[in-house]
């Protein structure tokens, strides 16, 4: 897995919907922001972005159905791929999941990827590096 493909997050979502006797199933891989993020937004954009990949009209009444049906994480790539060992999930219980993840985590992991057993040192080192980046970066805009 090549670290673009680490860093960037993709979930695949399913939301099944029963409307007019009939049972709709939809899916699709959605770009994921940083997990250590507030996902507030992401979530409430959901529904409209699986319908738009599914081609349903946003002013129809399939639409509202979807609007309050509950979704499925069935699948995901990158670095969140670690916390969906017992897919499908919820999302709400994967958001709880991501929650939980931090910046640190996300170093941690990256050395991981790149080192096969990390010394306590060496995250350490990359924690400050990673701090010293960021604080840099933060002056700078």
């Amino acid at each position: 897995m090549s670290m673009d493909d680490f860093i960037e997050n993709r979930i695949t979502l399913r939301m099944l919907v029963p409307f007019q006797g009939q049972n709709h199933r939809f899916e699709a891989e959605v770009k994921m922001p940083p997990p250590y993020l507030d996902l507030q937004d992401f979530v409430a954009s959901l529904p409209r972005k699986l319908a738009e990949r599914n081609q349903v009209d946003p002013y129809s009444y399939l639409f509202e159905m979807m609007e309050t049906a509950e979704i499925e994480v069935i699948g995901a790539r990158g670095f969140v791929s670690q916390w969906l060992n017992d897919a499908p999930v919820s999302l709400s219980a994967f958001v709880e999941t991501c929650r939980t993840i931090t910046r640190q985590d996300l170093l941690d992991a990256i050395v991981a990827q790149h080192v096969e057993s990390p010394s306590p040192a060496l995250l350490a080192a990359m924690r400050q590096a990673y701090e010293a980046g960021r604080i840099e970066g933060s002056h700078q805009a």
